[in-house]
């Protein structure tokens, strides 16, 4: 009974973009369709982040729209009470090149929760989140540089 009890306890967030920001490919400058997104949390904006479980998802041009994403069920912290201040990033990364994992600036609101107060909506507060170009390895430029080199030499 203590563990339901501290279940519900914890804080609850619905995760959209509907009315906040896109994910966006610095790539090609556009939204980041085929991209992943997750929802992380902290009870402190410079705490260790935390991922919500269930928080994974895909980032679509679906019947909502270009570049969205959504749960329709709420999410539970995992380190954050109800009706406490609960921090926020969420990293998105695409599904073709997950090395490059872009991050969004934190941001906060009052997590929804104990029962029988709803879920948060962190729809309006969600900010852009830009997946970054590769960047080149260093072995990569170490063979180009060496080429170079080559040319040069071989021109002289």
């Amino acid at each position: 009974m203590v563990t339901a009890g501290g279940l519900f306890a914890q804080g609850t967030v619905y995760f959209s973009n509907f009315g906040g920001g896109k994910v966006y490919d610095a790539a090609t400058g556009g939204l980041a369709n085929g991209a992943q997104v997750e929802l992380y949390s902290s009870d402190s904006a410079t705490g260790t982040f935390q991922a919500v479980a269930g928080s994974l998802l895909d980032v679509d041009d679906s019947v909502w729209g270009a570049g969205t994403y959504a749960t329709f069920d709420p999410l539970t912290l995992p380190n954050v009470a109800g009706g406490a201040d609960a921090y926020f990033i969420i990293k998105a990364w695409l599904v073709a090149a997950p090395g490059n994992v872009g991050e969004s600036a934190v941001f906060s609101t009052t997590a929804g929760g104990p029962n029988p107060t709803p879920p948060k909506d962190l729809d309006a507060l969600v900010p852009d989140v830009t997946i970054p170009v590769p960047e080149p390895s260093a072995i990569a430029l170490g063979v180009l540089g060496a080429g170079a080199l080559l040319l040069l030499r071989r021109r002289k």
